[in-house]
This record gives structure tokens, C-alpha cells and sequence, in this order.
């Protein structure tokens, strides 16, 4: 074997064998198998990670009406539908503000605290009674 140049490239020579003809060893031939599974298997991890994917963006982007104050609203003051504009927002705070659709449930109501515009308003912001009370 000679090799020439900086990459060394190895080619038989007819000098390596003694009576001037070259062999080469091979090994015996393995038929080809398609891996089927193989296939199968990387198709099924890429239909679940791109449907994951799809879901945790459509969920991400999920969003709610909820309640906010378009103006200040004093203590002791009825809140009136003029008052209230909505916002959309993720879907979890809906524990703590009040949703678009219980507006019913706030207007009319009593303003529990000095509520400032842009505040998003929760329950606990309004009550029925009026503060003071009658006779108080």
C-alpha cells in the first residue's frame, strides 16, 4: 500500500502480492433489512411532540372576559355597568377577579373600599350593604 499527498489515500499495489496480482478480502454478504419499527417508532415520537406542542400553545393563549374599573369608585358608592369594562385574561385568576359573565352579580352593588380606575375587580371589592348602615 503507498499513500500520497498530506491526506493519506491508500490504493493497492500490484508490488503486495508476489506473483504481481492483487486481492482484496472482502467479507461475505449481508442482506440488506429495512427496519420498519425503526420508522414507525420516530414517525410516533414526532406526531406526539408536535401535538403537544399545539396543545400547550392553544392553552397558552386561552383567555377570559373578566372585570375591570373604567373609573375610581368611592367607599360606600354603587358600582353601575358604566363603571366596569372587560379585559381579557388567562382563565386562572378567575379565582380572584371577577368574570364578565357574573357582571349581574356586581352592578348594583355597594363599593367595599375606595376602588381606583384600571383596579380588576373581585368580590371581595363589593358588598350588599350599605357602609355605614341605616341608623349608624
Amino acid at each position: 500500500m503507498s499513500s500520497t499527498g498530506i491526506f493519506a489515500v491508500t490504493k493497492p499495489d500490484s508490488s503486495d502480492a508476489k506473483d504481481g496480482t492483487t486481492t482484496a478480502v472482502r467479507g461475505p454478504r449481508v442482506p440488506r433489512q429495512r427496519r420498519w419499527w425503526l420508522l414507525g417508532a420516530s414517525l410516533g415520537v414526532i406526531i406526539v411532540s408536535v401535538a403537544g406542542t399545539v396543545g400547550v400553545v392553544s392553552a397558552a393563549w386561552d383567555r377570559e372576559p373578566m372585570l375591570q374599573l373604567v373609573r375610581d369608585v368611592s367607599w360606600g358608592q354603587p358600582i353601575r355597568d358604566a363603571d366596569v369594562t372587560t379585559v381579557d385574561l388567562d382563565p386562572g385568576v378567575r379565582r380572584f377577579v371577577v368574570a364578565d359573565t357574573d357582571r349581574g352579580r356586581v352592578v348594583g352593588q355597594i363599593a367595599a373600599a375606595n376602588l381606583r380606575a384600571g383596579q380588576l375587580l373581585a368580590l371581595s371589592d363589593v358588598t350588599t350593604q350599605a357602609v355605614p348602615a341605616r341608623g349608624q
